[in-house]
């Protein structure tokens, strides 16, 4: 069962925007998801904060802006960068200690400006 953090997270982002959920318990993602997404939610605790750095860096290096939350990021923000595109949120193959991540896109790319932005949810 995936964390229900991501798929609430998940929930309150606008219908026509694809979300794509990657365990990396699974498997890690794939450079054309990253391609893909306009953004990435990273969330995972403590013992996951290399695997929760590697797919910030990751995402950087696609050029995607990227959410860091989770337990970890939420107790510790000190250990994530602060001076980078994330952003800190309450609330590779990796067997036992990886990182969920989300890969979302809005559809069109256009829906954007008419969709709240993302300090606009709770």
């Amino acid at each position: 069962m995936p964390p229900q953090g991501m798929l609430l997270i998940a929930a309150y982002l606008p219908k026509h925007w694809e979300v794509r959920f990657v365990n990396e318990n699974v498997r890690p993602a794939r450079k054309s998801e990253y391609k893909w997404a306009d953004f990435v939610l990273v969330s995972g605790m403590h013992i996951q904060r290399d695997e929760i750095n590697a797919i910030n860096r990751a995402a950087h290096a696609a050029g995607k802006v990227t959410a860091l939350g989770g337990p970890s990021v939420s107790g510790f923000p000190d250990y994530y960068p602060a001076s980078t595109t994330s952003t800190s949120a309450n609330s590779a193959t990796r067997p036992t200690n990886s990182s969920p991540a989300s890969l979302v896109r809005s559809s069109g790319r256009q829906a954007k400006s008419s969709s709240p932005p993302p300090s606009a949810f709770p």
